[in-house]
């Protein structure tokens, strides 16, 4: 048995953009750090294009993934490069209001961020974030765990 493997956790979209440039990608390292003031971590790849967006503008959405969202949202965003795909074409999205996209089919709701310190974490990087907006998408919906995606919704 691998005990990593029965942490809990969700599963989160997160969403960038720089200088016009949208990226995203798929999660599972979303943390809450502090309720007051409301602070979050992240930690993403370095090789994601998602990452480097983030890296140079010092902002971001993560977006709560509910039960009922779509296996072909998350291949979309997770299994395919920004660098090679435009991963919001035919995706009905919201704007956050620093500016980032983020899809409303499957998603609870979403925080804006704003990136307060990184922490290098080798392959990794951890961002420590102030919450800027916090929008409810679907109230009735339950948050998905990377446990239900694995039974329910990844084929």
């Amino acid at each position: 048995m691998n005990l990593l493997f029965k942490i809990s956790y969700g599963l989160y979209i997160l969403t960038a953009e720089h200088g016009g440039e949208h990226g995203g990608c798929v999660i599972n390292t979303l943390a809450q750090q502090t309720s007051e003031p409301e602070r979050l971590s992240v930690t993403v790849n370095k090789l994601n294009h998602t990452h480097d967006l983030i890296a140079k503008s010092g902002k971001f959405a993560v977006g709560v993934l509910s039960e009922d969202v779509s296996f072909e949202l998350i291949k979309g965003f997770g299994m395919r490069s920004g660098r090679d795909a435009d991963k919001f074409a035919g995706v009905e999205c919201v704007t956050a209001k620093n500016g980032c996209k983020m899809p409303v089919a499957g998603v609870m709701g979403y925080f804006g961020m704003k990136v307060e310190k990184s922490l290098d974490m080798g392959t990794h990087t951890m961002f420590l974030c102030s919450v800027t907006e916090s929008k409810a998408l679907d109230e009735n919906a339950k948050e998905l765990t990377y446990a239900h995606y694995h039974a329910f919704v990844k084929p």
